[in-house]
């Protein structure tokens, strides 16, 4: 499946399966990434500092190391001025399936019970 597809695929499911709205992409230098308004938000509002998710699509045999995720945030933070807590990926089964994980920048401190 090339780029576009995978792209396609995770677009379609934003916005008809988890009735995601303003669905765009980021074009980076290395990477192209999709931008969304979930319909419900998806942390807390103390965690949280824009209603848009950032979503990385990859394939569940593509390999993604932390430099790889770091370039993407570097990059990011040239494109939006600021860095980003997190970004969410976005994994592709061959089977059609898609799994989100949250990626965060750096180390998170646990929440309390």
């Amino acid at each position: 499946m090339n780029q576009n597809g995978l792209l396609g695929q995770v677009k379609q499911n934003l916005l008809h399966y988890n009735l995601w709205s303003d669905i765009s992409e980021i074009k980076l230098p290395n990477y192209t990434l999709i931008q969304g308004k979930p319909k419900e938000p998806l942390s807390s509002a103390a965690e949280s500092h824009n209603e848009y998710e950032i979503i990385y699509p990859i394939k569940l045999t593509d390999s993604l190391t932390p430099k790889q995720l770091n370039q993407i945030f570097e990059e990011l933070k040239l494109e939006k001025g600021n860095r980003l807590p997190k970004i969410i990926c976005a994994i592709l089964n061959d089977d059609g399936t898609i799994v989100y994980y949250n990626i965060y920048n750096g180390l998170i401190k646990p929440k309390k019970n």
